[in-house]
């Protein structure tokens, strides 16, 4: 997984260490080709499984090489070739477990654990599900260096990332432009954009300020409070909402007057029946009158979340 906002510890510790060299003694890695198996095992240790946002239409093939070539021996290859090797163990370990337990088990042991286990939980997790709940996750983009960019937008212009030369955290769009993302060495992201730039622009490096992101993670937690009051954040820039209970007030009121204001006061005015699907149904109603009440429309334009990002700017 990409160690993008949360990376901060490794981020720090790495920021101004040196660029690592390829060792004189190991062999120049050469540019992927069909027939280099070693290359293409090297290959996929640089290589991200995904591209992040705004990386569509780069030039992967270029990239790859490059990446492949600054990297050579370097305590950075080191390291992924370590984690490549731990991570194959524990699969085969995984793999001789899961056999040992088929030659010795009943053949219906998966089933068994099914009915047993499995299924017990989904029904249990169905009985608390609202029947109109409406979950969305908030996941803000690039959330380090948008952060530093609102400070100094003269950023947004050039290629710039939050890190060093040992670690990016994370780095803006133009410089994805260039292949560099999250998780990857300072040093080769500079080599990207020095090259592919042909010289002309180069990599900005902006340290890490964490009493930013937590000040600019709370203005925004607070905006998406109005709309969810429960919601649920577990890092910086990711958060779990329902507006499921927001929906059922803006639409069961067949007037139509109600404001952002007047729903959030019944949001937090009785939040617990609110949660469990009561928000003010006429009485002798079922849990099935909200699903009956919601109009055939798209959910954009049932609740226009753009409110939220013109309220967070």
């Amino acid at each position: 997984k990409d160690v993008e906002e949360d990376s901060s510890s490794a981020s720090e510790n790495e920021s101004e260490r040196p660029a690592p060299t390829p060792s004189s003694s190991s062999p120049v890695p050469q540019p992927p080709t069909a027939n280099n198996s070693a290359t293409k095992a090297a290959s996929a240790l640089i290589i991200a499984a995904n591209d992040k946002a705004g990386m569509e239409g780069i030039d992967r093939e270029r990239i790859n090489s490059i990446l492949l070539r600054e990297s050579g021996n370097s305590t950075f290859m080191q390291r992924q070739r370590k984690m490549d090797e731990n991570t194959n163990r524990k699969i085969d370990e995984m793999k001789k477990r899961l056999q040992s337990k088929d030659s010795m088990a009943s053949n219906n042991w998966r089933r068994e654990i099914e009915h047993s286990t499995i299924e017990p939980l989904l029904q249990n997790f169905r009985r608390q599900r609202r029947p109109t709940s409406t979950c969305v996750v908030i996941d803000m983009d690039g959330f380090f260096i948008s952060c530093h960019t609102m400070l100094n937008p003269n950023l947004a212009k050039i290629p710039a990332c939050v890190g060093g030369i040992g670690m990016i955290s994370t780095s803006n769009y133009v410089a994805r432009k260039y292949g560099v993302r999250a998780a990857m060495p300072g040093y080769l992201g500079k080599a990207l954009v020095d090259e592919l730039s042909g010289g002309k622009e180069s990599l900005t490096f902006v340290k890490s300020d964490f009493e930013l992101y937590k000040r600019k993670s709370a203005e925004t937690r607070a905006v998406l409070e109005e709309y969810d009051p429960n919601l649920k954040m577990y890092s910086l820039d990711e958060a779990y909402m329902d507006i499921g209970p927001y929906l059922e007030v803006q639409l069961l009121n067949q007037k139509g007057d109600l404001s952002h204001g007047d729903i959030q006061e019944q949001l937090l005015a009785k939040p617990n029946s609110i949660a469990e699907g009561q928000a003010s149904a006429p009485e002798g109603k079922n849990e099935k009158y909200f699903s009956n009440q919601l109009p055939n429309k798209e959910i954009h334009e049932l609740f226009p979340l753009c409110t939220i990002h013109d309220a967070a700017k």
